[in-house]
C-alpha cells in the first residue's frame, strides 16, 4: 500500500475548487488532468501515489481501504473530514 504525502496532502487541503454543477466541462477536463499524475478517476481507476478520485465528494476521508494514508489524513479523518471539494 501507499501512503499520501504531507505535501499531497498539503496541495489537497490548500487548492480547493467548488464543484458546481453548471461548471464547464473542458475547464474540469483541465483540473483533472493535473490530478492524474498521483490519481486515477473513471472506470477502471486503481491508486496511484494518491488514493483514486471516483466518488470523492462526500465521501469520508481516507475510506479507500487497499491505500494507505498519512497519519496527517487519518487524524483529520477521525475529526469528521468529508470530501466537499473536487481539488
Amino acid at each position: 500500500m501507499k501512503r499520501l504525502s504531507t505535501a499531497a496532502l498539503g496541495f489537497a487541503l490548500l487548492a480547493p475548487m467548488t464543484v458546481l454543477a453548471e461548471g464547464d466541462p473542458a475547464k474540469g477536463e483541465r483540473v483533472v488532468n493535473r490530478c492524474k499524475a498521483c490519481h486515477a478517476v473513471g472506470d477502471g481507476a486503481a491508486n496511484k501515489v494518491g488514493p483514486i478520485l471516483d466518488g470523492i465528494v462526500g465521501r469520508e476521508a481516507s475510506q479507500i481501504s487497499d491505500f494507505r494514508y498519512s497519519d496527517a489524513l487519518l487524524a483529520r479523518a477521525a475529526e469528521g473530514l468529508v470530501g466537499t471539494k473536487w481539488r
